[in-house]
């Protein structure tokens, strides 16, 4: 099983280290009246940062994204920005100080008023007063102050942050897909808005990454990884996967390595540990010197093993779980694959934005398994759109719901391998009167043996995914050959997901420390398998990786489309 899991690199961060700066920081002499309000047009030189043209204009950083919102996405040399001439009196971005002063709320995508004010126990009234822009619409990622900050809670996180400058060595990534569906988001009734107060950690040349794996072997003393690689045959599935893991994790750290910057992995099997060997570990000094923890696999032993770390501040990654519940009550955990709800809103995202003025058809096949799955796609599109995605039952009302002058995409979100199947070929037999037919569905699709690949070839079958494996990129092919001859035998997927991961937070161990774990949200990057774009709803909870690829099946091969959310 093959997947990108695509990246996207944003060349600012919320930093109190400026970044390389342009070589002429004067403001522009170009105005322009835009909608009645004087902007500045700033042509983006080499080098520059967003921080560092918000510095040159004295404006706030997220007050710029809002106006350039493609910047997001970052920017480049000769890049075109509006810079507001003049400042408004009613500026609805706080600025840094206001974190000090105020709880701060960033807005998800299809967040309403209301809901906002109902979370924080406030007023319509009383949310506008703080932030006057609210009146025009919420925009996604904006941030309002909600209400003062109680003198008696904790003071606010005061982090030591730099760029992040990585050369981005294009690495992979994968994991088994787990098909079930949760709340997209961690429960906002059990929001805790305050903020956690984190200790300001010194770089340092050498860190201690611990390794949470199921090796199964019978003590938990570190393991000998030589010998643990020459005995390498015929493995149980999880500790293949464990070397595999281990293997990718060492090429980056290998990758990474200079003479002032070292990974050293503290290996731990925990295959064979019960919760009390568990909790007797996490009171060692060994553990307490961790500067990072990837690991346990699973949710239980994770969450008895990143709550210990907790009390030290150390970060912990849940590398395969797609359950975003890991992350609750903990800022600095993190999870690297989506959730199915997120991956449900990367699709919707797509046919919204690439797929406008099409037929796209939502297929419902009754089953009561499927409803949620069905609700939930519905209720991410119809946040942008209105009245524009049809819903059939069946395959009768799949045949009824064509158009002839559009292309039709039908999406079908179930499991269901018997439907899937006489659907399909239904469709087949249709197309033969009929053009312009497509199908969207689950990636899971892949793996069922009696689905005819004739069919998805014909229907360009499209669906979401966190990861892609492009076997023809260079440096996947570079990967495979080092795997294959150390080992003589091929990779899982694992070996290059962990390779993308270990550049990812290896990277930003080596630029900032250990505080990094907490301003993840401002450190998207792209690999060559696996994007990182973290999210949290509130300062309690770990970040989401919310990246989502798309990959389409053409010429009997999984390629990826050249979107990304």
């Amino acid at each position: 099983m093959t997947r990108f899991l695509h990246l996207v690199l944003l060349t600012f961060c919320i930093t109190f280290i400026t970044c390389a700066q342009a070589q002429n920081p004067a403001i522009s002499t170009n105005t322009k009246l835009i909608n009645g309000k004087k902007y500045y047009i700033h042509k983006v030189a080499k080098g520059q940062s967003l921080y560092g043209i918000a510095k040159i204009y004295d404006v706030d950083l997220n007050a710029l994204i809002v106006e350039n919102p493609e910047t997001i996405d970052g920017i480049k040399a000769g890049q075109e920005l509006k810079i507001p001439a003049e400042k408004s009196k009613e500026q609805s971005m706080p600025t840094l100080k206001d974190y000090e002063k105020y709880v701060t709320h960033k807005v998800s995508k299809g967040e309403t008023v209301y809901r906002i004010c109902k979370d924080y126990n406030i007023t319509e009234q009383q949310l506008n007063d703080l932030n006057p822009d609210v009146k025009k619409g919420l925009k996604e990622n904006m941030v309002l102050r909600v209400k003062e900050k109680d003198a008696n809670k904790a003071p606010a996180v005061t982090t030591h942050t730099t760029s992040v400058k990585t050369e981005v060595k294009e690495t992979p990534a994968s994991i088994k897909e787990k098909e079930t569906i949760e709340p997209a988001i961690i429960s906002k009734t059990e929001k805790d808005t305050t903020p956690v107060e984190v200790v300001n950690k010194p770089k340092k040349n050498k860190y201690n990454v611990g390794l949470f794996l199921p090796f199964h072997f019978d003590d938990l003393n570190e393991l000998n990884v030589d010998e643990l690689v020459m005995s390498k045959q015929d493995f149980p599935a999880s500790q293949q996967m464990s070397l595999d893991i281990y293997e990718g994790l060492q090429q980056a750290a290998d990758s990474l390595k200079t003479s002032d910057f070292e990974i050293v992995f503290k290996l731990y099997d925990s295959g064979d540990i019960d919760s009390l060997t568990t909790i007797k570990l996490t009171k060692t000094n060994e553990f307490k010197n961790l500067d990072l923890i990837i690991g346990p696999l699973y949710n239980s032993p994770f969450k008895i093993i990143s709550a210990e770390a907790k009390k030290n501040q150390i970060p912990c990654v849940s590398p395969l779980t797609q359950q975003n519940k890991v992350l609750f009550n903990n800022v600095f955990t993190s999870k690297l694959i989506p959730s199915n709800n997120t991956l449900l809103q990367g699709l919707a995202d797509y046919c919204l934005d690439s797929l406008k003025g099409q037929n796209i058809v939502l297929l419902n096949n009754g089953s009561v398994k499927d409803i949620q799955t069905i609700k939930t796609f519905k209720s991410y599109y119809n946040q942008k759109t209105k009245d524009t995605l049809t819903e059939a039952k069946g395959v009768a009302g799949a045949k009824a719901a064509y158009k002839a002058d559009k292309t039709n995409y039908y999406v079908v979100l179930t499991e269901n391998e018997s439907f899937i199947s006489d659907f399909l070929t239904q469709l087949n037999l249709f197309s033969d009167k009929k053009e312009n037919l497509r199908v969207i569905g689950l990636r899971k699709w892949m793996n069922y043996d009696n689905l005819d690949l004739e069919y998805f070839n014909n229907f360009s079958f499209t669906c979401a995914v966190p990861y892609y494996i492009d076997e023809e990129n260079p440096y996947i092919q570079k990967l495979k050959t080092a795997y294959q001859q150390k080992y003589t035998t091929t990779a899982d997927d694992y070996y290059y997901v962990a390779a993308d991961a270990g550049l990812y937070y290896f990277d930003l161990l080596k630029n900032m420390g250990g505080t990094f774990a907490v301003v993840m949200d401002d450190m998207p990057k792209k690999g060559t398998c696996i994007n990182f774009s973290f999210t949290h709803p509130n300062n309690s909870t770990g970040f989401e990786n919310q990246a989502v690829q798309i990959i389409r099946y053409n010429d009997y091969k999984l390629k990826k489309i050249l979107y990304a959310k």
